[in-house]
């Protein structure tokens, strides 16, 4: 039987470098969607380091700009990681940005899946302004 992998002991693992620990999926995961302003800076400090897991699949976790904030600030230090999956979340402008930025200095990342997006509209102008 498999192991369900937790926030908690996601972020365990990751600080520890864990050599099994090569996908991190906490997909949907109820947890992390409930306490994400408290988690996402863990999970950021703990990928920041990391020089073991590829894969972080963040599917339908209520992912937000704050997290996205985390996510680019760990991205920054941080060149195992592969793929990077926030499909299916609330990534606006600004977290796309703080990702985006993160990308400038980071050279490991190679996927990153940013659809469906709830309420987001890349590179529309703030609510508003209007374009002639």
């Amino acid at each position: 039987m498999k192991k369900v992998l937790t926030p908690g002991l996601a972020i365990e693992r990751l600080k520890a470098n864990d050599p099994t620990l090569t996908t991190v999926d906490l997909s949907n995961n109820a947890v992390l969607q409930m306490k994400g302003k408290e988690l996402f800076p863990q999970l950021g400090e703990a990928l920041a380091n990391n020089t073991v897991c590829q894969e972080l699949i963040l599917v339908g976790c209520m992912v937000n700009d704050f997290a996205c904030e985390q996510l680019g600030e760990a991205l920054k230090k941080n060149s195992t990681l592969v793929v990077l999956n926030l499909e299916n979340n609330n990534v606006g402008n600004d977290g796309a940005i703080a990702i985006a930025r993160s990308l400038a200095v980071n050279r490991g990342l190679l996927l990153l899946n940013l659809l469906n997006q709830k309420g987001a509209r890349y590179g529309a102008p703030p609510a508003g302004l209007s374009t002639l």
